[in-house]
């Protein structure tokens, strides 16, 4: 039979949490949406950076793992702006 892999349904909660906590920190600023938007962005240019290291020191493992966190990121922080906006 197959599953999901050890550790998996911590990691569900965890990205549950932290999505969570991004909504909440986005609501206590005076601009809501615009906060959502920029932590979007901002994490989207990190993911870049993250990628663009990993693939520049040439060992092919680091760029996959570096491809890897950067589309996790990508996927943790894509609804973040319209949650904020369903709660405002």
């Amino acid at each position: 039979m197959v599953g999901f892999p050890d550790g998996h349904e911590r990691l569900c909660a965890i990205e549950w949490l932290v999505q969570r906590l991004a909504v909440e920190h986005c609501l206590r600023t005076p601009n809501p949406a615009a906060a959502a938007d920029r932590l979007k962005a901002e994490g989207e240019e990190y993911g870049m950076l993250v990628m663009t290291s990993a693939i520049n020191t040439g060992v092919a493992e680091q760029g996959v793992t570096g491809v890897e966190i950067s589309a996790a990121l990508a996927t943790l922080l894509e609804h973040i702006p319209d949650d904020v906006r369903a709660a405002l």
